[in-house]
């Protein structure tokens, strides 16, 4: 069973947009979720209609609330450094209000 994984962070660098094999749209963004004094980076990764909200809604230092499946990535550098990504193959996700982040976060209205 996959793990489910609920993440709200600062979206950091810019939005990344690809297109699947069959034409579909991709949208990738990497975010912040920050807890106590630690900082953990996610790759968000959006598909088809959440993919195309992502590219229109999410920009660089924007606030993000997104849900989904987590993925776990490693990987070898040209180095020898092992390495770990995670990404989230994001089912839903909402663009928040800064000023209300921490508490009750109003939607732009537009989430999914």
């Amino acid at each position: 069973m996959p793990a489910i994984i609920h993440l709200s962070g600062n979206v950091g660098g810019d939005v990344r947009q690809n297109k699947t094999n069959a034409g579909g749209d991709v949208v990738s963004f990497r975010l912040a979720d920050h807890y106590k004094q630690d900082t953990t980076w996610y790759t968000v990764t959006c598909f088809g209609r959440l993919a195309t909200y992502a590219a229109e809604a999410v920009s660089r230092g924007c606030y993000v609330h997104a849900w989904g499946r987590l993925k776990r990535n490693e990987y070898d550098t040209k180095r020898g450094e092992h390495m770990v990504d995670l990404e989230v193959l994001a089912d839903g996700m909402e663009v928040r209000d800064r000023q209300n982040a921490q508490g009750e976060a109003e939607e732009d209205g537009t989430g999914l």
